[in-house]
């Protein structure tokens, strides 16, 4: 298993955070090419997209791509170059066994994804003295599917379909902690310091957007086994 080696020391008890998407959510993602969209988002996209002929989103898929040189001392057992190990499977349908496990327990993301992410959480714990919080990262095929039903049962909100969502690649993470608010220090820091270790805010997900999700980050898969 290519799980993350567990710390030796103690770590105080956190708060457990209900996934958004969940009940008592206030938006879930669809996703369009691997960018994920609230609904309200995809009529901007599909018209920016007939009257350029290319997705509103591109330039979110270069940020932090020349940010690879971070240590990965952090990540313990987790070996980036292990991404094959997901890559052979369909969105939502990753065993765990295939991808990394972060500092939430039951939290996962594909290797080189999580890498980066643990690398930069220890930058983030020197400021902050706590791990970066987490909601919601790897999503397997049957979570999405109970969203999705809940969702079109009338029980639930918006939900995209299973197979659909970069949760199930591995590839985007749903934070709390203070990042999921707009302006916090949590979320100020995470703009100034996430493109470093390839996360990035996407475009429609920024504060004054129609779809905009403080709390949804997406790795930008520059780093290559």
């Amino acid at each position: 298993m290519f799980g993350r080696r567990r710390r030796a020391e103690s770590r105080p008890a956190r708060r457990r955070w209900r996934r958004r998407g969940d009940g008592g959510a206030t938006r879930a993602d669809y996703s369009i090419a691997g960018v994920s969209l609230s609904v309200s988002g995809i009529l901007s996209y599909v018209f920016v997209q007939a009257m350029t002929g290319s997705t509103p989103f591109a330039e979110d898929q270069q940020a932090g791509t020349d940010q690879v040189n971070f240590s990965t001392a952090a990540a313990g057992d987790c070996d980036r170059g292990s991404v094959q190990q997901a890559e052979g499977y369909d969105n939502g349908r990753i065993p765990t066994e295939a991808l990394c496990e972060l500092t939430e327990e039951g939290q996962y993301l594909r290797a080189d994804a999580a890498v980066a992410f643990l690398a930069m959480n220890e930058r983030y714990r020197d400021e902050f003295g706590e791990d970066i919080c987490i909601t919601d990262a790897y999503r397997s095929f049957a979570d999405q599917q109970r969203l999705y039903d809940a969702y079109v049962n009338g029980n639930g909100n918006l939900a995209a379909r299973p197979g659909s969502s970069n949760h199930g690649e591995g590839l985007a993470v749903d934070l709390c902690g203070g990042v999921e608010n707009f302006g916090t220090e949590q979320h100020e820091w995470m703009r100034a310091n996430a493109n470093d270790f390839n996360w990035f805010h996407p475009t429609w997900a920024q504060e004054g957007k129609s779809t905009s999700e403080a709390w949804h980050w997406e790795y930008t898969n520059a780093i290559q086994a």
